[in-house]
């Protein structure tokens, strides 16, 4: 990451020297550039150090290597840059930050919940087998609730010998003899 970090730095002072005489570019703040382009890319833990290495390139190349420490107004001036290029670090390196974190937080999320989703489905389709199994069962029971409704309905009659006759055929079924009787 450092090694990185010097390479962009190369790349964005090349371009700052290259092009400090031509008037299309002179004007590009080419060493702010280079500090939001750290910061995007790996946050302000590197965006600070760029920033205070990009001032030390914007001093030298504005000064054409020997910078003028003699006047107060010429402090004043490099220490505003310091500055601005330190408040642009951090605030492009904190917001990727945060971004970055907003996203691996909600990345976590969506993965503890398809795993939950999983896992709820998993228990669901048991649920299933197990209701099934125990659908089968009692419908396919000599005392299921079809049977049960069955008898019923041949014990249903209002003729007392009829009924006993019905009796007789149920309990003859339940039990599987014809010699009940």
């Amino acid at each position: 990451l450092f090694l990185e970090n010097i390479i962009l730095l190369a790349v964005f002072v090349a371009l700052f020297f290259l092009t400090g005489t031509t008037a299309v570019f002179a004007k590009w703040e080419w060493m702010l550039l280079y500090i939001v382009v750290i910061g995007l890319l790996y946050g302000v833990k590197y965006s600070l150090p760029a920033a205070v290495l990009a001032t030390v390139v914007q001093i030298l190349g504005e000064s054409a290597g020997v910078p003028e420490l003699r006047g107060w107004e010429n402090w004043m001036q490099y220490i505003l840059q310091l500055a601005e290029y330190l408040f642009a670090g951090m605030l492009v390196g904190y917001t990727v930050d945060l971004l970055r974190e907003e996203n691996r937080i909600k990345t976590q999320e969506a993965l503890s919940a398809q795993e939950d989703y999983k896992r709820l489905s998993d228990i669901n389709e048991q649920n299933i087998l197990v209701k099934n199994e125990y659908e089968k069962r009692i419908l396919n029971a000599k005392n299921s609730i079809p049977q049960l409704y069955a008898i019923i309905q041949k014990i249903d009659v209002l003729e007392s010998d009829r009924i006993f006759m019905e009796v007789l055929h149920v309990i003859e079924e339940l039990m599987g003899t014809n010699t009940v009787a």
